[in-house]
């Protein structure tokens, strides 16, 4: 599956679609099918790699976009979560 930047990436009817085309081996159960999806948590270091005031500006850039769930449209009873932290 390939998405633009303006393209609504609703995953799970693309996903419906890919498994009612031929190709694969077996049937795929989209309605029972589980998304690993990952989080970064990104939080603000005492670390002099960067200044302080672009370091900030990631941060609320990084806070203010979409998660993966709301990004692909998941059903969020089927999601699992890995998660990964970051110092700046």
């Amino acid at each position: 599956m390939r998405y633009g930047l303006h393209h609504n990436q609703y995953l799970p009817s693309a996903l419906r679609a890919a498994a009612a085309g031929q190709g694969f081996p077996e049937k795929i159960d989209v309605e029972n099918a589980i998304y690993f999806v990952s989080e970064i948590t990104i939080v603000l270091g005492d670390d002099p790699g960067m200044r302080k005031w672009r370091k900030r500006l990631f941060l609320l850039l990084a806070r203010t976009s979409k998660g993966p769930v709301a990004l692909f449209h998941l059903p969020e009873h089927r999601i699992v979560t890995m998660g990964y932290h970051i110092e700046l």
